[in-house]
């Protein structure tokens, strides 16, 4: 059974043994949005992307590729950056609320706590095992896949 993964056609930028830096543009959702021109302004921005040639396939600058990663990573990186903390806080919202009954103390302690959520999660990451987890893999676009 194959994987199912998630992906993103980009332009090489630089290539440097095993890893490939990727340009890819990231648009929020507002970007693709008929009404957007009626509220806020839609954001898009380019971003490079450090990819692993697992495939060692030759590159070149500029040569549009597709960039992929494992469909079930992504549902972990969401659960990992707005799931947990989002959980966090509302526990130690409502938690400390019901025992204080003071709801700016409730809402400080309960950002600090979110605060330091992201704190231990950059300290565990730093021996980099979250960037070997979360791998983006570079790989040739078919001549089919081109729609231009």
């Amino acid at each position: 059974m194959e994987q199912k993964t998630l992906c993103k056609e980009g332009i090489v930028q630089k290539i440097k043994d095993d890893y490939v830096d990727v340009l890819i543009t990231v648009s929020s959702a507002c970007s693709a949005c008929h009404a957007k021109s009626f509220c806020i302004p839609s954001e898009k921005r380019d971003v490079v992307l450090p990819t692993k040639n697992r495939e060692k396939a030759v590159f070149s600058e500029g040569e549009k590729v597709s960039v992929e990663m494992e469909q079930k990573l992504g549902g972990k990186a969401l659960r990992i950056g707005y799931f947990y903390p989002f959980v966090i806080l509302m526990i130690l919202l409502i938690g400390i609320y019901k025992l204080t009954d003071k709801e700016v103390l409730a809402a400080f302690l309960a950002f600090v706590g979110v605060a330091l959520y992201y704190f231990f999660l950059y300290l565990s990451n730093r021996k980099k095992k979250m960037e070997r987890q979360f791998q983006f893999y570079v790989k040739k676009l078919d001549a089919s896949q081109f729609l231009e």
